[in-house]
């Protein structure tokens, strides 16, 4: 592996704040009560539908800290990724809490933010099956004009040069939409990347390809000479190693080969969430794309997948389990700019009185890892 000289930036991951102001809704209860036989779906539904800690704002802002100016200081930019599912059930008070979250993150030492919904954002403050198709295009006009009015993909966030000079190395950050706004897809926690926004649309037209023929478009656009890392940010991920339908986008294969389409506009790394697990695990991450096999992704593509950074749920004395979970990404090139480096920290918090901390296991030959690196190809 190459040295890895210059930092060029950092990525604060977060997805899957569910917060919930108020009691559960009685469908919320019930679920939770007819679960509690199957642990495997309980614990998912329990961590969807429960409220979110409010002790972790302040102390994953306290962490936040601790990565640009204290413990772990960086001098170069530093972007908060928020990959969806902010709220449990979509409703205002919610959505303005997740919000307030949010900023509290970006002012802890956050140059720039990009921020995804979910398919729990979607949510007409109750599980979308109870609700008329009325109720929920109300809902989804509403929720999508108010709090996250992008057309996805926009352009992307990319390095400010001016706070790193002579670099021969561009990254950007670009966002699609993976939320299916429909009564029952949604009830399923299906996602789906097809055209974005289009019950605006009269006469309604189906374009399913039109969000990749965008980013496809976008990423030629932002061509500036310099060697390109992109990155695209999802809600549902591309790649999970699960057998359930809802884990991953439902198309993945077709958009996994529209990624590839164009040689001259690579798309590199996928970061999404909604899983409430990390992926690859602690201790997993290959030392290059091509050793990760992410199918349906290229050999030169890689998934990486955040778990739910806040739910409140009883600590577990004596556990490996970490609920509260983010990562931390860093960036980094070689002198000769053909290459970049990508440090990944994993973040955790077990509830209780605990603080986040890195996360540390225990590889192979018996020795602690506290980060992982992977090197790409440019």
């Amino acid at each position: 592996m190459n040295a890895w000289t210059t930092p060029l930036l950092q990525i604060i991951h977060v997805s899957d704040l569910h917060v919930r102001n108020g009691d559960r809704t009685f469908f919320a209860k019930m679920l939770m009560a007819v679960t509690r036989p199957a642990p495997i779906l309980h614990r998912r539904v329990r961590s969807g539908f429960c409220c979110h800690d409010p002790e972790s704002i302040d102390l994953f802002a306290g962490l936040i800290k601790r990565f640009t100016t204290e413990d772990y200081p960086w001098d170069r930019p530093t972007w908060l990724l928020a990959t969806g599912d902010l709220t449990s059930f979509g409703d205002r008070a919610s959505l303005d809490s997740a919000f307030t979250a949010l900023d509290t993150f970006h002012n802890a030492g956050c140059d720039e933010m990009l921020t995804l919904h979910g398919n729990h954002d979607a949510w007409p403050e109750e599980f979308p099956g109870l609700r008329r198709d009325a109720t929920i295009a109300q809902h989804r006009h509403w929720m999508r004009n108010r709090y996250f009015d992008s057309t996805w993909p926009e352009d992307p966030l990319r390095l400010d040069n001016s706070r790193i000079p002579n670099s021969r190395i561009d990254i950007q950050l670009y966002g699609l939409n993976t939320v299916v706004h429909d009564r029952f897809p949604n009830s399923f926690a299906q996602g789906k990347i097809e055209d974005d926004r289009y019950w605006e649309k009269h006469p309604y037209t189906p374009e399913p390809g039109r969000q990749m023929t965008e980013l496809a478009n976008r990423a030629q656009a932002n061509v500036n000479g310099k060697s390109c890392f992109r990155i695209v940010a999802t809600h549902h991920p591309f790649v999970f190693p699960s057998f359930a339908r809802w884990d991953t986008v439902d198309n993945a294969v077709d958009l996994a080969r529209q990624l590839n389409a164009n040689p001259e506009t690579p798309f590199h790394l996928i970061l999404s969430g909604h899983a409430h697990d990390t992926f690859p695990r602690h201790g997993d991450l290959p030392s290059s794309p091509d050793a990760a096999d992410h199918r349906p992704l290229g050999d030169e593509q890689m998934q990486l997948v955040t778990g739910a950074l806040m739910p409140r749920v009883p600590p577990v004395p004596d556990s490996d389990e970490w609920p509260q979970q983010a990562q931390i990404l860093r960036f980094w090139t070689d002198d000769a700019g053909e290459s970049l480096g990508l440090q990944r920290i994993l973040v955790g918090r077990r509830g209780g009185d605990d603080e986040y901390q890195v996360l540390e296991t225990t590889g192979a030959g018996g020795e602690g890892i506290t980060d992982e690196r992977i090197q790409f190809a440019l």
